[in-house]
This record gives C-alpha cells, structure tokens and sequence, in this order.
C-alpha cells in the first residue's frame, strides 16, 4: 500500500510528500462496507460488523441457528484471512463458524471448513482464520451454534487481502515527477529518509491538487497552491491521521483546506487528522477552511485572508446529498486562527460571515472554537444557521463552545446586502425563503467586541448564546 500510495500522490502533483511505510500492510477490505445477513435482531444490524468499532454488534433474530452475516467488499479480491471480533468486555463463549466466498454475492464456496473458535477476554474476544488464498467479493460468516448466546453475534469482520506485508515496495525504485524545486527531487520520496522530500513547482491551474479518499497516515507538506478549479486539499471517506501542514493556498475555486466525513465510497468516520500551520488567500469559492462532520480532528495556526463570496470557516453538518456521518461527540477543533476581510454573499442574496456555523442534515455537535481573531468581516463576525426541510428544523446546533473570539470592525456594508451586515455575532433569523431561524445554543468564553455595528444580533426565540467573561 505504502508503494501503491506514494506512487500515486507523485502523479497528482503533490508539492512534498513523505510515507510511514511501517504503518501500511494488511489492510481491512471490509471496512466501511455494506453488510447484510440472514436476519437480524432490530437494535444489532448487520451494518455494524464493518464500522470499526468493537463495542457494536451484529445479531441474528429469533429463530435458532444456522444464521450468516457477510460484507461486500466492492469488487472481487484476493483474500487468505478474517478476524472476527466480539465486544471486548463480555464473557468467555464458542462459537462455530464456517468462512465462505462469492464473486456474484449468490453462488459461495468454503474458504474455511466449519469449526469451533473461543471468543476469550484474554484475547480481547478476537479470533483469526487463516485459509488458503481465495478470490471473493462477497465474504460470509455462518454460525451454526454459540455457547452464549441462542442466536449468532458477530461485532467485528475484518477481510484481509492476500499477499501484503509491510515492504515499502516503493524503496529505491526509479521515481520520476511532473517537475521539482531546486535540490528536492523525485528520488528522495523513495530513498527511505523521513529527513528528505520531493517537493514541485508551484501547483497551478489544476482541478484539485490532493483530494484523499480513504487515505491515511500521510503527510503533506510544504505546497504552495494556485489558481485551482475546486478545493486545495480535501480529506473524505474515512482518511484518518493525516497531517497536512505548511502550505499555502491562493484563489482556489472551493474550500482551500477542507474535510468532508462522506461515506459513499468507505463507510469510516473522519478522524484524528490535523491540518496545521496552513494560510489561505483569496478563496474565489467557497471557504479558507471547512470542516464537515467528524470527531477528534484538528484545524490550528491558520491565516484566511479575502475571501470572495463564502466565509473564513465553515463549519457544517450537510451532506450535500451524499451519504455522510455528522459530528461525533468527540471535540473538531478549531484553534490559532486568524480571519481576516472574510465573508461575501452567495446563492442569491445570503451573506456569509467569517465564521459559519451551520445544523443541517445530520448531528451538529461537539465543536470547539478557541483564540480566533476575526478583523474587517465584509458583512458579519459569526453566523448561525439551521436547515429547514418541510418548514420544520432538521438538528439544531449543540455542544458548541467558543473560547477568546474577538470580532473587530462588523460594519454596515452599504450595498444591496446591508440589512444584512453588521453584526458581529448574528443568530440568523431568515437566510433564504423557505428556511426559518437558527435553533439551538452555543456558548462563549472570553468573548471580545469591538467596532461593530451592532455587537449581537439574536431575534429568534430558537436560538440561545450564552456568554461567559
């Protein structure tokens, strides 16, 4: 994977790249993926034997055994190991299996012949079954008795593929690039020194210069970004502990710097990645830095400067149609950051704030703002929003703390939009027609207001802001 992944970064164009090649090898082919099973007890869907969490589980209805789950990996691999787990705390039980494959998810044959397999807390209730190398898109699990329970349970299937390991096969091979800077050259993304790195030329007129689905442990480092059609960087599907750090973006035609928790190509959370020491300028589209949905990720140490028709930051739980996690109840966190002349109106005549906070359709929960400056917005500080469907709220905004936030110079604009500028903190009582005012509440700690037109405006009776000194 680590050979695969630094090969394909270099074809994009990446400005400098290194890869933890010892972190790769053995990946989970099921993770994310869509599960089904013969049946299913109404609270333990089949769905949770890939959503990488231990503690969930999957379990057969009422109606005696055998019974089977199995996951679909999205196209047909080369597979010689499962590892089946069951939550970490619960007793000592047996369970016997068998493990079978299918190309079209109708006609299986056996990878592993049915036994008995002890499910013990000693090993925190995980069993590997190793088998002969097989072809299989479809990979099934039936059990035919469990010393537990009276039906069958399975919380995790992991599906691993034939013939990795943790080799760099990348390591000293020829490497060639679309161009280099000065003594930073091709060679050094495969010369085994986390030390040295490839780094290009400018990166120019291109739709996106790195957009990761599913990618983990990379770094991406030192970028100058120019003139692109869509975002900077943008992080999907799962990519967890990623580090995209000392880059700089100019007039980018979507988000500069941004992270979407969508899940149509991987079923993962989006987590643990830190974007850090990052400037973003003159955003034509969209905003500096975005962050939609997640938990445990990190923005910090970040200059935005002239945004165009959307905020500084947009923080915000829409799915844009796709299917998506929301926030999780671990903190995203926004930390360091300066915004400055941010904000414009877009999609008719909404205005857009420096910052923007915005419940949509799924959970909004779980942020955490701290020593933000926001100086010049064009029309307002921080805004609040919620989305509307059918006239009703869809999530209100909850579990959201801003710590040390001034708002300096919010002023009247004087243009079509003036009604609508201002204010430096606004709880947004009517974006567009057919929505309705903000819902829920936040609160701020060592909040500073200077030179706005008006400092807090908050018509609604949805939506409540507590401040603290």
């Amino acid at each position: 994977m680590a050979a695969v992944l630094t090969t394909t970064l270099l074809m994009l164009g990446v400005s400098s790249l290194t890869a933890d090649a010892s972190a790769a090898g053995g990946p989970d082919l099921a993770a994310g993926r869509p599960a089904t099973a013969s049946s299913a007890h109404v609270e333990y869907a089949a769905r949770n034997i890939t959503d990488g969490d231990q503690g969930t589980y999957w379990q057969s209805a009422g109606g005696g055994l055998p019974q089977w789950v199995q996951a679909d990996l999205g196209a047909t691999a080369r597979v010689d190991e499962v590892v089946l787990k069951l939550p970490a705390s619960w007793e000592s039980r047996s369970q016997t299996l068998s493990v079978q494959g299918s190309a079209d998810g109708t006609a299986f044959s056996t990878l592993k012949a049915s036994a008995a397999y002890t499910f013990a807390p000693g090993s925190a209730n995980t069993v590997t079954v190793a088998f002969p190398a097989g072809q299989a898109r479809f990979v099934r699990v039936e059990i035919t008795a469990n010393t537990g329970w009276q039906a069958a349970q399975l919380s995790e299937l992991q599906v691993h593929a034939a013939g990795e390991s943790s080799t760099d096969l990348a390591h000293g091979r020829p490497f060639t690039a679309s161009s280099h800077t000065e003594t930073y050259v091709p060679a050094d993304a495969a010369d085994g020194d986390k030390a040295s790195h490839w780094e290009s030329r400018n990166n120019e007129h291109m739709v996106c210069l790195y957009w990761g689905a599913d990618t983990d442990r990379i770094t991406l480092s030192n970028a100058r970004i120019r003139d692109t059609f869509a975002d900077g960087v943008n992080m999907t599907n799962g990519s967890t502990d990623n580090h995209v750090v000392n880059n700089e973006s100019r007039s980018t035609g979507d988000d500069s710097f941004a992270l979407f928790s969508a899940i149509d190509a991987c079923g993962a959370d989006m987590k643990d990645n830190l974007y850090e020491n990052l400037t973003s300028l003159l955003t034509w589209r969209a905003a500096g830095i975005a962050v939609y949905g997640g938990h445990d990720n990190t923005f910090r140490n970040i200059h935005i400067a002239d945004t165009l028709v959307y905020s500084g930051i947009t923080i915000s739980s829409l799915d844009f149609g796709y299917p998506m996690n929301g926030f999780g109840t671990a903190p995203t966190t926004v930390q360091n950051v300066s915004v400055v002349r941010s904000g414009g109106h877009f999609w008719g005549a909404q205005t857009f704030p420096g910052i923007w906070l915005f419940s949509a359709s799924k959970v909004f929960q779980g942020i955490r703002v701290d020593d933000v400056d926001i100086v010049d917005p064009t029309y307002s500080g921080i805004m609040f929003q919620t989305q509307y469907v059918d006239g009703r709220p869809v999530n209100p905004i909850k579990d959201t703390v801003l710590t040390d936030i001034s708002v300096t110079g919010a002023r009247r604009s004087g243009d079509a939009f003036d009604a609508r500028s201002g204010f430096g903190l606004w709880a947004n009582e009517l974006p567009e027609p057919g929505q309705g005012p903000a819902v829920g509440e936040v609160t701020f700690n060592g909040l500073r207001l200077n030179g706005n037109a008006v400092d807090i405006r908050n018509t609604t009776s949805t939506f409540k802001i507590n401040i603290n000194p």
